[in-house]
């Protein structure tokens, strides 16, 4: 057992904790700003893709300053990593970077968009919607009229009378996935023009790097990873006019399904027993957000289709995390009848929502006596993590009897030292102002455990 002596000897030694296939609840960034650049005068979505965030509707709060001279007209939290605002942009906002701040229970961000001056030479914007996942097919040109609204461009002419556009897309890795042009053709009365994706005279997916192409042949989408969009502005005489505008997103790996951990085992083992009535779910997937659904298997119910056609004993919508602590408050489990339960979760396609779902897994629930069922283990995740000062990470811990069934556990937490952070009676962890490695420690029952923080310098 570790005491405190022992964890005052390990401050400043980073502790090796292997626990895999964990969820880490480290702090959220965000990834883009759509459309990267607004023109002076004009009313526009921005949307915001972020990772790891936790965006929630009514908590999470958009600030513009008065100074900037753009207004809030709108907030939609789409999901706990995107959000869309709607703004109105004056027609004398000042040009250049602007920032704004999105706060969040735990964190604010300070993400920015470009303002542009309708001045001097020409310029273009392009808004990103953003997806989870795209298909090469998105980019055939032969069959423009079907394709899914992927960007939209607007150009402002600046006194040309012809501008030609290009507009390429490639991975940061793998390089070019496609390119596409058009020629617009202004009069006087026209100062912008906007168009989207599906507008193009020409478009070039026969340029796909290697790469590409192999991952397409698999499942038909493009590989995951960040990507850029890059547009070019020409000249009737092919002149270019600027620099190239740019805007980036992101398609995540972790799409391809979410993995069951425990309780219960798959339809096509026998259902293990489950002693505890109020079950501590877990899975992993990687996604934003889950839901959670427990059924009653009626008798002689075997394939996932049957199950998952009853009535649901219970249901969880918009779950953050990958674990669920089945509440106190749900249907109660009656001892001896078989119970299954499904994760599913939602993705953005270039063709729409896209369902993901995990397999079916089932147990049955049998009432025993809690109190002679002992602590054996604790575990604590995440693994030892690096923070900047006031970010904060929700520490976890599992508890397990002998046979390895999940036990619920009461812990009390403790900092050392103190003065480098605070922990609530949840596991929140707030890291204090002075840069440094703390130990945060758990106290369940008879069983201790901790996991290191170090405490990087702030050089925000």
């Amino acid at each position: 057992m570790k005491n405190k002596d022992y964890y005052i000897a390990v401050i400043g030694i980073f502790s090796i904790l292997i626990f895999g296939g964990r969820t880490v609840f480290s702090q959220g960034e965000i990834i883009s700003v759509n459309p990267p650049s607004s023109f002076q005068g004009e009313t526009i979505h921005l949307i915001i893709q972020g990772t790891g965030t936790g965006f929630v509707q009514g908590e999470t709060e958009v600030v513009f300053d008065e100074s900037v001279g753009v207004t809030l007209i709108s907030t939609l939290i789409n999901n706990p990593e995107l959000i869309t605002v709607q703004i109105k942009i004056a027609a004398n906002a000042p040009a250049g970077d602007c920032f704004f701040s999105i706060i969040t229970n735990t964190q604010i961000y300070k993400p920015s968009f470009e303002i542009i001056a309708l001045a001097g030479d020409p310029e273009a914007m392009i808004t990103v919607f953003p997806v989870q996942s795209i298909y090469l097919s998105d980019y055939d040109f032969s069959n423009l009229q079907n394709l899914p609204l992927l960007f939209t461009i607007s150009v402002f002419n600046s006194g040309e009378n012809i501008i030609k556009v290009k507009v390429e897309l490639k991975h940061n890795d793998y390089g070019m996935v496609a390119a596409a042009d058009k020629k617009l053709e202004f009069d006087n009365s026209v100062k912008i023009i906007t168009f989207d994706n599906r507008e193009f005279d020409n478009y070039d997916e026969d340029i796909a790097a290697e790469e590409i192409l192999e991952n397409a042949i698999g499942n038909g989408t493009i590989p995951p990873g960040e990507y850029v969009y890059y547009v070019y502005l020409y000249d009737e005489d092919n002149n270019l006019i600027g620099e190239k505008i740019m805007s980036e997103f992101y398609i995540s790996g972790s799409i391809s399904g979410i993995d069951m951990i425990a309780p219960g085992t798959p339809l096509d083992s026998d259902p293990v027993m489950v002693f505890e009535n109020t079950p501590y779910f877990q899975w992993f997937g990687g996604l934003a957000e889950y839901n959670f659904t427990l059924y009653e298997v009626l008798e002689e119910q075997k394939a996932a289709d049957e199950i998952i056609s009853n009535i649901p004993v219970y249901q969880e919508k918009g779950l953050t995390t990958a674990s669920y602590l089945y509440p106190n408050f749900a249907e109660t489990l009656e001892p001896g009848k078989t119970y299954a339960w499904q994760i599913t979760s939602n993705i953005l396609t270039s063709s729409g929502s896209q369902e993901i779902t995990g397999d079916v897994y089932w147990f049955i629930y049998q009432k025993g006596n809690i109190s002679k069922r002992e602590l054996e283990e604790i575990r604590i995740y995440p693994d030892d993590i690096d923070l900047m000062p006031g970010d904060s990470v929700q520490i976890k811990v599992e508890g397990f009897d002998i046979n390895g069934d999940t036990l619920k556990v009461d812990c009390n937490w403790n900092v050392i030292p103190k003065d480098m952070g605070k922990v609530d009676k949840n596991g929140w962890f707030i890291a204090g102002d002075k840069p440094g490695t703390v130990a945060v420690s758990t106290l369940c029952g008879a069983k201790e455990d901790y996991i290191t923080i170090n405490i990087l310098k702030d050089k925000r």
